[in-house]
């Protein structure tokens, strides 16, 4: 009960309730750095075959009249794809789409 009604009330917190709220915020925290460590990489051959693919169907498609097919794409539009294509990988692990590492 608060006594003093022009004073806020605070609320008191024991040593357990602490050591359980840093507990909880450090299993988030681990629980985020391994959803971080299956982000791959732009060496990964997964990425490569995406972005490759995602070229082709460019290319293939009946409304094209610009894109080229993989390897007629610059050294800067290649690397521009390629991250794309890790990006979109990362969201398909997350998603829960696609599943494993890279094959070593």
């Amino acid at each position: 009960m608060n006594d003093h009604p022009d004073r806020p009330q605070v609320a008191l917190y024991t040593a357990a309730d602490l050591v359980a709220a840093l507990r909880s915020a450090s299993e988030e925290r681990d629980k985020l750095h391994e959803k971080e460590s299956t982000r791959p990489t732009v060496d990964d051959p997964r990425v490569l075959a995406l972005a490759k693919a995602r070229q082709q169907i460019a290319y293939e498609s009946p409304l094209n009249f610009v894109c080229p097919p993989w390897d007629g794409l610059s050294e800067q539009e290649q690397e521009t794809s390629l991250l794309a294509a890790r990006n979109w990988l990362h969201a398909a692990l997350r998603a829960g789409l696609v599943t494993g590492k890279a094959a070593a």
